[in-house]
């Protein structure tokens, strides 16, 4: 079952009627309807994406350490 919450709002100086968040999908006919009811709807996909973005109820687990090559350094022992 999805987890619905409404929330009255004001973005960026202009008005917006509503916002929808599920952890599901919209239907096309949800999505018309907030169309042009000027409704905001974030379904699952965008929701996870905007809770990393803005680290908001997540943790981290691992880390990747990304290595680049000192061509500088190497040019240094070429020289030799």
């Amino acid at each position: 079952m999805p987890d619905w919450r409404f929330q009255r709002t004001r973005i960026s100086r202009k008005h917006i009627d509503g916002l929808f968040a599920t952890t599901a999908r919209f239907s096309q006919k949800a999505k018309d309807y907030a169309n042009t009811h000027h409704i905001i709807l974030v379904d699952g996909e965008r929701l996870v994406k905007l809770m990393i973005e803005y680290n908001s109820c997540v943790s981290a687990r691992k880390f990747f350490e990304i290595k680049a090559i000192d061509t500088d350094a190497l040019a240094e022992y070429q020289d030799d």
